[in-house]
């Protein structure tokens, strides 16, 4: 479980001199939770805003729609690269196997991740 894998990372990683780096791991989950968020966001606007949109208006709304979400993305990419490394230096196994240049992969990761944290709520 992802979890399970974070709060191992976050333990060894919260008793090193890397401790501030600890907070990586939490960028990890809201960067996934914030990716899959403006994917919905996009492809909602994709699907219902040509009723109320016209023409340019539109492709602008979507346009900028889609670099939100490619920030995301590009930021969820960011945080599973530093914590592999991290994971590198203290002889863990990395929280992402795939390819780190595979962009449909990690989106995918990402998705995994804030399903699983989401279904494992506390709450």
């Amino acid at each position: 479980m992802l979890r399970e894998r974070i709060r191992e990372i976050g333990l060894v990683i919260s008793n090193s001199e890397d401790l501030d780096c600890v907070e990586v791991l939490e960028d990890l989950i809201e960067s996934a939770a914030e990716y899959i968020k403006d994917v919905n966001v996009l492809e909602g606007g994709i699907l219902i805003a040509k009723y109320y949109k016209d023409g340019e208006d539109y492709r602008n709304y979507i346009e900028g729609l889609d670099k939100e979400r490619t920030s995301a993305h590009n930021e969820l990419i960011a945080n599973v690269k530093i914590i592999n490394r991290l994971c590198k230096k203290y002889n863990l196994s990395p929280i992402y196997n795939g390819d780190e240049e595979d962009r449909i992969a990690i989106a995918n990761f990402g998705f995994e991740l804030a399903k699983e944290i989401f279904s494992t709520r506390r709450i």
